[in-house]
């Protein structure tokens, strides 16, 4: 019974602790009128319908491909996906 009462307090104190009182008042938020790209941020351009192909090769970092081929190496699962992809 005790122990009834003690979980139904903390419940309730639990709960009263996320009310909010009822003098909030939400922020005001400036929000821009446009966006403004700076550098060395850019506007993407997807190209969907590029042959993805060895994709990590546009990187031009050897240890990457040496990584890339060990991995292709060593799953027979990805030479299977990597044959399909190509």
């Amino acid at each position: 019974m005790r122990l009834r009462l003690l979980a139904t307090a903390t419940a309730a104190l639990l709960a009263a602790g996320c009310a909010v009182g009822p003098d909030y008042k939400t922020p005001d938020t400036p929000l821009p009128v446009s966006w403004k790209l700076e550098e060395p941020w850019r506007q993407s351009a997807p190209n969907d319908s590029a042959d993805k192909g060895p994709w990590w090769k546009r990187f031009n970092d050897a240890q990457l491909d040496a990584l890339q081929d060990k991995a292709l190496a060593g799953s027979p699962t990805l030479t299977i996906a990597n044959a399909r992809l190509a």
